[in-house]
């Protein structure tokens, strides 16, 4: 994620987008996803939660944010298109709520 893109979109400096870019990052850092599934060898349904990003990196210099997403969560994520509405940038960049 680039300051610069970000600032583009939000209509905003680019240093005040690469500030906001960290804060919003280290609060995703620490939000995390809830599902079920059937545990293979009991058939029981568990409940399993992870945090979304595995590796959160700043990069001063560059004006960017790089995220890593946990590897256990990148088949559900690639597959969010199939069943859910989705937006352009443009129209979710004046969002405010998390």
């Amino acid at each position: 994620i680039r300051a610069d893109t970000f600032a583009q979109y939000r209509g905003i400096e680019r240093h005040t987008a690469y500030e906001a870019l960290k804060e919003a990052s280290k609060s995703f850092f620490h939000r995390y996803v809830t599902w079920t599934a059937t545990n293979p060898r009991t058939g029981n349904e568990v409940k399993l939660q992870k945090h979304w990003i595995d590796t959160l990196a700043y990069e001063d210099g560059a004006g960017a944010i790089h995220l890593l997403f946990h590897k256990d969560l990148i088949p559900l994520i690639t597959r969010l298109e199939k069943n859910f509405t989705s937006y352009d940038i443009e129209q979710v960049s004046k969002l405010t709520s998390s």
